[in-house]
């Protein structure tokens, strides 16, 4: 994602942006790495799935971005 890249290029431009330093960032990531691939895990391993795991559109963005898109809204 280019804005992500640009964004976090100067560390004032994301503080200003999204709130967080870029230390607290990663961190805030970092944490919720786990958790997103336990709730994915779940969420695939549904017992009435109607398509098999990897059948439809992939995600645009992963999880950082999603975490960026979320913060600055």
């Amino acid at each position: 994602m280019k804005f992500l890249y640009n964004i976090t290029k100067k560390e004032n431009r994301f503080q200003r942006t999204v709130g967080l330093k870029l230390e607290q960032f990663e961190v805030l990531a970092k944490n919720l790495e786990e958790e997103w691939e336990k709730a994915e895990k779940g969420r695939k391993n549904y017992k009435e799935r109607k398509r098999a795991i990897g059948a439809g559109h992939p995600y645009k963005f992963g999880l950082r971005e999603q975490l960026l898109i979320t913060l600055i809204y």
